[in-house]
């Protein structure tokens, strides 16, 4: 293997937020998970495939029930809303008090 050519290299400015430079598609899902007696919907927006098995990411806080509702009962599903249920989707994020 020829070494590395560090002459071509170029520094990445992480300065600003790299994501914000660059356009990319992520899928909005909806995670479900078990909360006490009941269930939990949660949309999430920042979804992605990981490497070439049945593994996708999706970004959630401690701070969200969704986080500890998981860490807790280890389960979770997923499911991908079609174009035509954004609406829906959107009020599974309301506040269920």
């Amino acid at each position: 293997m020829e070494p590395l050519r560090t002459e071509n290299l170029r520094p990445l400015d992480v300065s600003e937020n790299l994501w914000d430079r660059i356009f990319t598609v992520a899928p909005l899902v909806i995670i479900g998970t078990v909360e006490g007696n009941s269930y939990d919907l949660a949309p999430k927006h920042m979804a992605t495939p990981l490497g070439f098995g049945n593994y996708f990411g999706f970004v959630c806080t401690p701070r969200h029930c969704t986080y500890r509702n998981i860490e807790k009962s280890g389960e979770f599903t997923v499911s991908f809303p079609k174009p035509d249920q954004v609406v829906e989707t959107s009020l599974s994020a309301t506040p269920r008090s």
